[in-house]
């Protein structure tokens, strides 16, 4: 009898601890599995939820804690260090910047940039941005290097707007034409 009760006052224990863990977790908005440093259970449970959430919880104080708090205090170094005027000046070219919490996979990152690279440069040829914005913003999201000028980069010497990646309209040309194929092979 008294070796079943205590049997029965540690499974007890046992649920109280995981609640009182699962309560603390909750509270600090952090999944329990990462709390607890295990994986997620049940079915169809990735934990793929539980990160995403706590990651843009984490990201939601960086924007609007942290940032905040850090570009004060660099205002204060910054205007005790080159004086208020010449501080405000500098600090037009500050950006904090931070290193996302999620990452994207191979493919998602890949796609990401094919979007970003073809929507500057269809901002470019409707006009929107000069060659060397292009190229700065390129370089800046770090999916382009060079060292030629801008206009040199876009439009290479000798060659005109038609031979440009199937004259422009954003596909190769592979020498397809609605004449006679014989004509493109001896052409």
């Amino acid at each position: 009898m008294y070796s079943s009760r205590i049997l029965q006052l540690a499974s007890e224990a046992s649920e109280l601890l995981l609640s009182y863990m699962q309560f603390i977790a909750a509270g600090s908005d952090i999944p329990i599995s990462r709390f607890m440093g295990e994986a997620a259970k049940g079915l169809n449970a990735s934990g793929e939820g539980d990160s995403r959430n706590y990651y843009d919880m984490v990201d939601s104080i960086i924007a609007n804690t942290r940032k905040p708090a850090e570009r004060k205090i660099l205002d204060w170094i910054g205007i005790s260090l080159y004086g208020y005027a010449a501080w405000k000046e500098l600090s037009k070219e500050l950006v904090l910047d931070y290193e996302p919490l999620w990452n994207l996979d191979a493919v998602q990152q890949a796609t990401r940039d094919e979007i970003i690279v073809r929507m500057i440069t269809s901002m470019y040829q409707a006009q929107m941005i000069s060659a060397e914005s292009a190229i700065a913003e390129l370089k800046a999201r770090e999916l382009f290097e060079t060292d030629m000028e801008a206009e040199q980069a876009i439009m290479q010497p000798g060659l005109d707007e038609s031979g440009l990646m199937g004259g422009g309209n954003g596909y190769p040309d592979y020498g397809t034409s609605d004449k006679d194929p014989q004509a493109n092979a001896t052409a």
